[in-house]
C-alpha cells in the first residue's frame, strides 16, 4: 500500500509540475486547465503524504524488525530498514510544507513566484532522490 501511496503522490506531484511546462512552451488551453487543477492537485499531494508515510511506517517488514530487534524506540526507526528513504521523504516532506506556507504568507507576487519555482525544483530533486533511493538502496 505504500507504494502504491507513493505513485500517486509522485503522480499529482507531476501532475502539478505539467503546469510549469505547459506555460514554458506556450500551451494556453492546457496551461488554464492545469492552473484550475493546481490547487486541487495541491490539497490531494498534502493529503496522500501523510496516509504514504503512515503506510510505509507500517509495512509489515519494519513492524517484524522492530519487534524482533528489542532495541529501544529510539532505535527501532533506524534499525526497521531504509532511513535514507526516510530522511528524502521527509525533506521532501518539508519543501512542501515551506512551499505551501509562503504562498499563503508572501504579499510580494514576484517575490512568491521566485520561491514558487525554487521550492519546486527543491521538492522534485528530493523525489528523485526519494525513488532513487527507494529502487537502489538495500540496507
Amino acid at each position: 500500500m505504500g507504494i502504491f501511496t507513493g505513485t500517486l503522490c509522485f503522480l499529482c506531484f507531476l501532475l502539478l509540475l505539467a503546469k510549469a511546462v505547459s506555460r514554458k512552451f506556450g500551451l494556453k488551453k492546457a496551461d488554464r486547465l492545469f492552473m484550475k487543477l493546481h490547487k486541487p492537485l495541491s490539497a490531494v499531494l498534502f493529503l496522500l503524504c501523510p496516509v504514504h508515510i503512515f503506510f510505509v511506517l507500517r509495512t509489515p517488514r519494519a513492524i517484524w524488525l522492530s519487534q524482533t530487534a528489542r532495541l529501544p524506540r529510539a532505535t527501532q526507526l533506524s534499525q526497521t530498514a531504509r532511513l535514507p528513504g526516510y530522511l528524502s521523504g521527509g525533506c521532501l516532506f518539508l519543501c512542501m510544507l515551506v512551499l505551501i506556507t509562503l504562498c499563503h504568507t508572501c504579499r510580494d507576487e514576484r517575490r512568491k513566484l521566485k520561491q514558487h519555482r525554487i521550492l519546486s525544483a527543491m521538492m522534485l530533486i528530493c523525489a528523485l532522490v526519494h525513488i532513487g533511493i527507494g529502487i537502489f538502496y538495500t540496507p
